[in-house]
């Protein structure tokens, strides 16, 4: 804070704004990949998933896409939570949740915890299906206590890097060597999570080999008695796995290629920067226009997700199919 002849001027933690062209470009991009996720949403909706938390994981990871990118698009209209005058003070939520950047972290990283769970669930029904059900509200307590925990936790260091001094939002140095952080934030938020999500693909895939549940011709069969947990339906007393098992497969295969190629190019491009930064040869901090672009890159990215899910999902991806014919059907009447 500091005066002049008009009066009190209040600094706050703002981005070069983008000029209205871009934005406009920017926030369509975004603004799509929102509707996408939340037309999802609605399809799972009306599609039959057996199993609560597969469903529950499902729901989750669109309505953390959609809340992202539309924190993405409100930083880029308001030039991270800019006052429209600096006149007027920055009160401590603006600045301890909003332009901090906590809160667009703490919603990234939950959408990664997320992902995990989701390789989690399908561990669960794969490796122990006979106590899937059993386990299920067990496992759905863990999984919303993990997701919401590890992300808050994991976030906390972008709002002790901020301080709000009569009402100017400022950043503040750390008592704590910059590369330290940045490797103690990378283990955290990459590392720990890509690693859980490998080794619980890797052992589900073991297991579907081991058991010779594998098989490359895809089978039509389907039991309208059987009560499929997840992607796989338990018969009989010997333990034996049946049904969509070229889909297990597939599910598998995608979902991890796909999440594990995505987490590590936005990883890469992440670190890069945070090097880069380290060296003065870019910006790349909290107000940093490198910091926006990136952000668009996630959203971007994750918007992807979306046509995997319904490619990888069968019963998703006949529900869409009839919402398209529908359209069509409707638009060939009028």
């Amino acid at each position: 804070m500091f005066s002049n002849r008009t009066g009190i001027v209040y600094e706050s933690i703002s981005t070069v704004p983008v000029v209205p062209p871009l934005r406009a470009i920017l926030s369509a991009l975004l603004s799509s990949g929102v509707v996408v996720n939340l037309y999802t949403a609605f399809a799972l909706q009306r599609t039959k998933i057996n199993s609560l938390l597969t469903k529950l994981l499902l729901y989750q990871q669109n309505l953390l896409d959609s809340l992202f990118a539309i924190l993405t698009i409100s930083l880029i209209f308001t030039n991270n939570y800019r006052p429209k005058s600096n006149s007027i003070p920055v009160d401590w939520v603006t600045c301890y949740v909003f332009q901090s950047g906590v809160l667009s972290r703490i919603v990234r990283i939950a959408t990664i915890c997320n992902s995990v769970c989701q390789s989690a669930d399908r561990f669960w029904a794969i490796i122990y299906p006979k106590t899937y059900r059993v386990y299920k509200r067990r496992y759905i307590v863990l999984c919303s206590l993990i997701i919401p925990i590890y992300s808050i936790l994991t976030s906390i260091t972008r709002m002790v890097k901020v301080t709000l001094i009569n009402g100017s939002c400022m950043k503040k140095d750390v008592q704590i060597n910059k590369y330290t952080s940045w490797v103690l934030e990378s283990m955290l938020r990459y590392v720990i999570p890509i690693f859980v999500l490998s080794l619980l693909n890797v052992l589900v895939i073991r297991k579907l080999y081991e058991q010779k549940a594998v098989i490359l011709k895809q089978t039509h069969s389907q039991s309208g008695t059987q009560d499929c947990s997840h992607v796989i339906c338990e018969q009989g007393g010997n333990g034996s796995i049946s049904g969509p098992l070229n889909s297990v497969q597939k599910n598998i295969f995608l979902n991890t290629f796909f999440l594990a190629v995505g987490l590590t190019l936005v990883e890469i491009a992440s670190s890069v920067l945070a090097v880069m930064s380290m060296f003065n040869m870019v910006e790349h901090s909290v107000s940093s226009l490198s910091r926006v672009y990136y952000l668009v890159a996630v959203v971007l990215l994750s918007g992807l997700n979306r046509c995997v899910e319904i490619l990888t999902i069968p019963m998703l991806r006949n529900t869409v199919l009839i919402h398209w014919r529908m359209c069509i059907s409707f638009c060939r009447k009028n």
